[in-house]
């Protein structure tokens, strides 16, 4: 994928929203994960410390570690303060194609790279909703890891149980959920928090890791020997209640279109300030693009109303489907977007498919996407089961009265004709006997009153 603008755009959006924005969002990867390095095994029965990670090299005074990026020494994050901390190994929290970063210390204030474990969040009046995805490496072997959640509800800028109005409040929000991975597995965490009074930010710190934390009241300090420390942070103030989706949803592409994303308010006022695209992530196996390279991604920013006021409309993704030449198939997307406004943040996942057709394959009727999508060869004699599905301008199944004809030209005497009612899917299968002999001939079809031709189809004996 094509991710230079994308990036040089995503910092400037970043900086400009920063002071009321969600922080630690992660980077579009353009590298695929390498083997994963050997585990390191724990001193037996003992919790693992530094020494239990690999020593510093003569040119690096520190290990290069995953830590945390939270404002320190409030909250321990830089090595000084026993920040939580981490080697780089076979499990992480994000996508499969995104292992988390390595750095000799923490990376303050919020400039960690790679931090894409949260992969949904909806900020609603009172509360917090999150969702992590904790993966393993294809390669390596099935493993239990431990997920723990840090939220600093009451915005005192520490992480530890406070006194509330009816008792004790935990900030220790997920304590040690075990998760058993199997080799390339995803595995999605979902919890929520309260948003409690204060005047700071709320910091909250995710971490996966080889072993249970060992604490009655755990502060996020602490060395694993494996796996990965994220943190985010919210804003004080509680904004509008807004929520937008990806119009359209999913948006269709065919081999070399481009489209673009909106985002729509579905509910609630106002907008957000900002948008992210935080990853993109396409299929695995055959025909795969794990790393959306077959698609180019980047952020057009709303433009500016004619008042000079706030823009009321958070901008667009456009994407490219790039001429990647093979056989047929179809790829799905997975775009994830996180929209920011004052005290509020919303990631959206928006999918996109490409449909990789030849030219022959596809046709564009008044802004309808009309695709065949059965066989090309078909023997003398038998019946062709002619497929095919209709998009409508924004992506949606068109609905109507389709019809085809097998022949050329399509008012021949051995020419055969079918017609029907596209499903609530826009798909519809014809069954047209094949008169022809051996040979080629033409599959047409009629919509909105047009007729074309739509492929070639090869008669065998």
């Amino acid at each position: 994928m094509n991710t230079r603008p994308l990036r040089s755009m995503a910092l400037g959006l970043l900086l400009l929203g920063l002071a009321c924005s969600l922080g630690g969002g992660g980077e579009l990867v353009t590298e695929p994960p390498g083997p994963p390095p050997g585990p390191i095994e724990p001193t037996p029965d003992a919790t693992p410390t530094d020494d239990d990670i690999p020593a510093p090299s003569p040119t690096s005074p520190l290990p290069d570690l995953d830590y945390g990026d939270a404002v320190d020494p409030t909250f321990p994050s830089l090595r000084a303060s026993d920040g939580a901390r981490a080697g780089v190994g076979t499990f992480w929290l994000g996508e499969p194609e995104a292992p988390p970063s390595a750095e000799g210390d923490a990376k303050i204030v919020d400039a960690d790279d790679w931090d894409d474990g949260l992969t949904r969040l909806l900020v609603v009046p009172g509360k917090a909703l999150v969702t992590f995805q904790a993966t393993l490496h294809a390669a390596a072997q099935p493993t239990t890891v431990y997920f723990n959640l840090l939220a600093d509800v009451n915005r005192d800028l520490r992480w530890g149980s406070f006194s509330g109005p009816t008792g004790s409040v935990r900030e220790w929000i997920v304590e040690n959920r075990e998760l058993a991975l199997q080799p390339g597995e995803r595995q999605e965490i979902e919890t929520e928090f309260p948003l409690g009074q204060g005047v700071g930010d709320l910091w909250f710190r995710a971490t996966l890791s080889e072993r249970p934390v060992e604490s009655p009241d755990w502060d996020g300090s602490g060395a694993f020997v494996e796996g990965e420390v994220e943190d985010y942070h919210l804003p004080p103030a509680l904004g509008a209640d807004w929520n937008y989706d990806c119009e359209p949803d999913p948006l269709v592409l065919f081999h070399g279109e481009t489209g673009s994303i909106s985002f729509v308010l579905q509910s609630g006022t106002g907008a957000p300030d900002t948008f992210r695209v935080t990853s993109a992530v396409g299929p695995i196996g055959l025909f795969g693009d794990p790393l959306a390279e077959e698609i180019d991604v980047s952020q057009i920013p709303p433009p500016i109303p004619p008042t000079g006021g706030p823009s009321t409309f958070p901008g667009t993704v456009d994407v490219a489907s790039l001429e990647v030449h093979g056989p047929d198939h179809v790829k799905s997307y997975e775009i994830v977007v996180r929209l920011k406004g004052i005290g509020r943040v919303e990631t959206e996942k928006c999918i996109v498919d490409v449909w990789h057709w030849g030219h022959n394959r596809w046709f564009v009727v008044q802004d309808d996407h009309v695709v065949y999508t059965g066989p090309i060869q078909v023997k003398s004699g038998s019946t062709l089961e002619a497929a095919f599905v209709v998009f409508d301008a924004s992506g949606m199944p068109a609905q109507g009265q389709f019809f085809g004809t097998l022949g050329d030209p399509p008012g021949d005497k051995l020419a055969s004709h079918a017609n029907g009612r596209l499903d609530a899917n826009g798909r519809i299968t014809l069954r047209l006997p094949v008169n022809w002999p051996p040979g080629k001939t033409k599959l047409y079809f009629s919509w909105r009153d047009e007729v074309h031709p739509i492929a070639e189809i090869e008669v065998l004996p």
